[in-house]
């Protein structure tokens, strides 16, 4: 998808085995969204609104200069990896819990504040919670 869009969603399952890329967009999504694969490209601006509910059964991927990616939900599950390569940024009032392994590009990325590769100290566990937001 590209362009500017809003989604208010009812409630949305994408399937167990699709994905969704969101290229050059400016989106905001209200709702429930169920789906495989995220991938966030090429300047894209996402706000994850406070009454979204969104599982990713897969991986999420944050990458090429996007770095205008608001979570303000607290219900933001990724069931795989979390990427955020380099100069992107994911903010936001919310939290992400990843149940996979999380990289964060370096120098340049940034998740919730955090720069660089330590975001989460998950203990040799996989799971990580990270935002501003309760609960994860």
């Amino acid at each position: 998808m590209s362009g500017n869009w809003t989604i208010d969603l009812g409630a949305l399952s994408i399937g167990a085995a699709e994905s969704l890329k969101l290229v050059g967009a400016t989106i905001t999504i209200n709702g429930v969204l169920t789906i495989n694969d995220l991938s966030i490209n090429n300047g894209a601006a996402v706000v994850f609104a406070s009454t979204f509910n969104i599982t990713i059964n897969g991986n999420f991927v944050n990458d090429n200069n996007s770095n205008n990616v608001n979570v303000n939900t607290t219900n933001f599950t990724v069931g795989g990896d979390l990427t955020n390569g380099n100069r992107v940024v994911i903010e936001g009032s919310g939290s992400i819990y990843a149940d996979g392994d999380i990289t964060n590009g370096t120098p340049k990325g940034t998740l919730f504040g955090c720069s660089g590769i330590d975001c989460c100290d998950d203990s040799g566990n996989d799971d990580c919670c990270l935002g501003r937001g309760t609960p994860c």
